[in-house]
């Protein structure tokens, strides 16, 4: 039986376990009847369990101090501040069935504040929320006053102001857990890995996906090894051993990529190493380039360029070394042209002079050496051509080249050697196959002959040619007799040959 507000001393009684019944609504068929026995029980027990948890959230929390937060502490969450307990004459008089409805109103509002309470309290809220939890509680409390005395409506409402709180608090706790977060990177930074797995482990209870924490608390727990391989690598590094000191920075970023210690110190040795493989490299191509090693020095500027891409020393040094390599090829062209002009080797000499041009078609030397080749490479060429073919000087066309080339050949200054040789050589063929010469044919007076080269001729005994040197042929013809063939030479350096005609071998038929 629920003690109703009239009975003498109901304001001033205790909250007792029975007084957590639900009330039966007004359209309640069962209304007009008490509660029967197991359902008195049930309500019992539920209102034993619902004091426990008003226990938890409100005097637990009074009786055991929290713990020190992590420096410097989140800001605490901002929740609007408990009311005042309402007065007894603000709340209307209720009816009895308006009393129990208003009762079991107030008690699911609790139960519900005390949901989200609980939820709060395992996310350790009384740790962070500071006087936003506190004046939660004292909202709770003043609910729980106005409960015990019957002023259901009130309860009512310091419970929605509770829950309110409580949900402003519950929305906190992203802001909450950043805090943490940059506590403990912070925590990092300052080298103090309690501190920092401590923050990173308050973070992650609030929200347990959050990856900055996840990846914050990885760190802190490998804190300590980290620094221990840093002060190794710093101890090699002092004494010079700088490939163990680079191995043990590079195992310390394997546990902690975001170890900047070790990363600037990796990148320090790095670039002190690359610093002295730039400067041998350098130093090697300019020993090449002095000894005229011109691939081997551009090998070496090329390695000390991918060192240091952006280098201008390396730059300049490859197009130091491309210009005295050209420079070198022009003058080693030229030697060989002379050599070969010497040699009157014309041909390979206009070689040297083209060679020399491709790479700068500037230089004077070459270009003028290139004309003065190309002229005695054509007339080397036809000399030798004329040489090989001088029988064809008995020709009118090719002897009147062969004495324009003669002249060509006589007019050159200084003509050297070989040329010398050619132009004898070339004066004597003339000559040789130029020079007539009278020669004899004898016949029968019965043969008619024909000369190759000179033409027909009727029977005759005796015929005096005029021939120019060269080899002849001369047919004889007879009716009724066997054809005859004759080869003769003339040269004018021999004496006129004679040349017997004369068809003898009678044809038998």
């Amino acid at each position: 039986m629920l003690p109703d507000q009239t009975s003498p001393g109901a304001a001033d009684a205790p909250l007792a376990a029975h007084e957590f019944v639900a009330a039966p609504r007004p359209d309640d068929r069962s209304a007009g009847r008490g509660p029967g026995r197991g359902t008195v029980y049930a309500y019992a027990l539920l209102a034993v369990a619902m004091l426990a948890c008003v226990s938890a959230v409100v005097v637990l929390p009074k009786l055991v101090m929290p713990p020190p937060a992590v420096a410097p502490p989140p800001a605490a969450v901002v929740a609007p501040a408990p009311a005042d307990p309402a007065p007894t004459h603000a709340d209307p008089l209720l009816t009895p069935a308006g009393k129990a409805s208003a009762r079991l109103d107030a008690q699911n509002a609790l139960a519900a504040v005390l949901r989200i309470a609980e939820t709060l309290q395992q996310r350790k809220a009384h740790e962070w929320a500071g006087v936003a939890w506190r004046d939660v509680q004292a909202t709770i409390a003043n609910g729980e006053t106005a409960y015990r005395e019957q002023r259901f409506p009130a309860a009512l409402r310091h419970y929605a102001d509770a829950t309110k709180a409580l949900q402003t608090i519950e929305r906190g706790i992203p802001d909450v857990a950043a805090r943490y977060v940059d506590a403990g990177e912070r925590a990092l930074r300052e080298a103090d890995g309690v501190a920092a797995v401590d923050a990173f482990e308050r973070a992650l209870a609030l929200v347990p996906d959050d990856g900055r924490a996840q990846r914050g608390l990885q760190r802190a727990q490998s804190l300590d090894r980290v620094l221990a391989l840093i002060k190794e690598a710093n101890g090699y590094e002092t004494l010079g051993d700088m490939e163990r000191a680079r191995s043990a920075y590079r195992e310390a970023l394997t546990l902690d990529a975001e170890a900047s210690t070790a990363a600037q110190a990796l990148e320090r040795i790095d670039r002190t190493r690359a610093d002295k493989n730039f400067a041998r490299a350098m130093s090697a191509g300019y020993q090449a380039l002095e000894a005229q090693r011109f691939d081997q020095a551009k090998t070496s500027f090329e390695q000390a360029r991918a060192l240091r891409p952006q280098s201008t020393e390396a730059e300049n040094a490859l197009k130091q070394t491309a210009l005295r390599a050209s420079s070198a090829r022009i003058e080693q062209a030229l030697k060989a042209a002379a050599n070969h002009e010497r040699a009157e080797r014309w041909n390979e000499a206009a070689g040297q002079y083209r060679a020399v041009l491709a790479i700068d078609r500037g230089i004077e030397a070459a270009n003028s050496g290139l004309t003065r080749t190309s002229a005695r490479v054509a007339i080397d060429l036809e000399m030798e051509k004329t040489l090989v073919q001088a029988e064809r000087l008995r020709e009118d066309a090719i002897y009147g080249q062969a004495q324009a080339l003669l002249a060509n050949a006589r007019a050159v200054k200084s003509p050297g050697p070989k040329l010398a040789r050619q132009i004898a050589r070339l004066a004597t063929a003339i000559k040789h196959y130029r020079t007539p010469v009278t020669v004899l044919l004898r016949s029968d007076d019965r043969t008619a002959v024909r000369v190759t080269r000179v033409g027909a001729f009727q029977p005759f005994a005796q015929q005096q040619l005029t021939l120019l040197a060269g080899r002849y042929t001369a047919v004889g013809q007879r009716e009724g007799y066997r054809d005859v063939r004759v080869e003769f030479t003339v040269d004018p350096a021999s004496p006129p040959p004679t040349v017997e005609v004369r068809c003898t071998e009678m044809v038998r038929f």
